[in-house]
């Protein structure tokens, strides 16, 4: 009898000594890792604190992002980029040739401050005049024209994409791709292994650029091949540069759900096209993506040239690429100018707006100063603890006097910013922490009359079709429905 008891208390002991260890160093690494992050910290603490085992295996599977040894990689090759690639730029005059382009700030009017405040908080960027913009809205306007522009394509074509869907669309680019690749032309593709994750989609890619060395696509891949569940930290640009003169950039992926036509599961999303000197930005973005890819790999086919940049338009372009390693929290500080220096209207469309607490307050701050701060998130959409998650959000941002409208009908994927009506940020960052904090991002800051008008009208349609949420509707909502939407609202870190 006492032989039994003492076998099973030292098994016991065993075990909770081993959990012990194992919630210590789950402990060290939250705290580490995640010391810049309150929030985060705050919410896998309380798991381990809660559920020790379930806690466990939640943070080895969505908790560990790597940000620091990938983010030191990434930045290292940054650095060695700049030294070895875009050296050549600048033996090219380049360098000269775009600052030429450097506006005047003088002609910023009362925005002079805010332009300003951009250059201290991104300073890998610059704001350069002389672009042309054109907006395309959704992929029924937008696939046919970079699929024009890759058919006309002379030397180059770059493309870059989160999702490259092994669909009817996918399969359409990568079948213009070769045509251009049997011609002569070097093509470079880049996909996010998480975003494009089929089982399949590596055999299509080398179905495509089967037999050609100019036409190569690599996987821009955080993800581990034994673990694969380290999927935190994803690339979620989306980029198209044509003979470095014509790019297409903004939130739409390669994937037939982007159709009209398939009205059942239509993605509405915004993309634009730009000519003129911000083209060479965009093409350093990719080149240097590729870079990190191929670790070291000069991204340039043999006798590249990029083009001198031209004029083209009348419109101020600031390319922002954030992410770890290169611009962290890029398009976090950009949300945050916006909040702060707004004087009139705030508008943001996100089909995923679930931000951090510090930009909710600076959300509701703004509206206590006068100015117009309105929110358009989708009623439909894919993930439904989002969704949920950002209903959390909504009593603490009416009670501040933001305004919130949920489009209806179709699942609005654009993501848009315009700030009184003269400026708009324009690209791949969702109002979130993934976005602020873990994707690699890439976003437009637009000065010009001509968009900001446009996008206003844009906002106008969106907000037509949308129900503006009450104050009285969230406080009559089911009890139940208020706790499991703060549940998944605690979650907004991981999301």
């Amino acid at each position: 009898m006492f032989r039994d008891f003492f076998t099973m208390y030292n098994s016991n002991t065993v075990w909770i000594t081993v959990l012990l260890i194992i919630v210590i160093l789950a402990v060290a690494d939250i705290v580490y890792t995640h010391r810049n992050e309150t929030d985060r910290t705050l919410l896998w603490l309380l798991l381990l604190a809660t559920q020790p085992i379930l806690g466990f295996l939640l943070y080895i599977l969505f908790g560990r992002s790597r940000k620091d040894t990938v983010g030191r990689k990434i930045a290292f090759s940054a650095v060695e980029f700049r030294r070895k690639i875009r050296a050549g730029f600048k033996q090219k005059d380049y360098t000269s040739a775009i600052h030429n382009f450097l506006p005047d700030y003088s002609s910023f009017g009362d925005s002079y401050g805010t332009a300003q405040t951009l250059d201290r908080l991104l300073p890998e960027t610059m704001p350069l005049s002389g672009n042309a913009i054109e907006l395309l809205h959704d992929g029924t306007a937008a696939y046919p024209a970079m699929l024009d522009a890759v058919k006309n394509a002379k030397k180059t074509i770059f493309m870059q994409s989160f999702i490259i869907a092994n669909d009817e669309a996918g399969k359409t680019f990568l079948r213009e791709l070769r045509k251009k690749a049997e011609e002569g032309v070097e093509i470079r593709v880049l996909y996010d292994s998480f975003g494009s994750f089929f089982p399949s989609l590596s055999d299509l890619f080398h179905r495509y650029n089967q037999g050609l060395n100019n036409f190569q696509i690599r996987s821009f891949s955080f993800a581990n091949r034994l673990i694969q569940w380290n999927f935190q930290l994803r690339n979620h640009r989306k980029l198209l540069v044509i003979d470095s003169k014509t790019a297409f950039m903004g939130g739409i992926n390669i994937s037939h759900k982007n159709l009209a036509h398939h009205s059942d599961r239509f993605i509405h999303d915004l993309h634009f096209r730009i000519e003129g000197p911000a083209v060479m930005e965009l093409l350093t973005v990719f080149l240097r993506d590729w870079y990190y890819v191929t670790k070291g790999e000069d991204p340039c086919p043999a006798g590249f040239t990029p083009a001198m940049p031209e004029k083209k338009g009348e419109n101020i372009v600031r390319i922002v690429a954030s992410g770890i390693g290169q611009l962290p929290e890029g398009s976090a500080n950009v949300f945050q100018v916006a909040a702060a220096t707004a004087e009139d209207s705030l508008w943001i469309i996100s089909p995923y707006f679930v931000p951090d607490a510090p930009y909710v307050k600076a959300l509701c701050m703004a509206a206590a100063r006068g100015v117009d701060v309105r929110v358009i998130v989708p009623k439909l959409n894919n993930h439904f603890y989002v969704k949920m998650a950002s209903r959390s959000l909504y009593a603490n941002l009416l009670s501040g006097g933001v305004r919130i409208f949920e489009r209806e009908k179709v699942f609005v994927h654009t993501k848009a910013m315009l700030v009184d009506q003269k400026w708009t940020m324009l690209g791949s960052s969702n109002c979130d922490i993934r976005s602020f904090r873990l994707n690699l991002e890439l976003d437009a800051v637009i000065r010009g009359q001509a968009v900001a008008a446009e996008i206003y009208n844009m906002f106008r349609t969106e907000m037509e079709e949308s129900t503006e949420i009450f104050l009285a509707d969230v406080e009559r909502k089911n009890y139940l429905v208020r706790v499991m939407e703060n549940i998944c609202g605690l979650f907004a870190p991981v999301l």
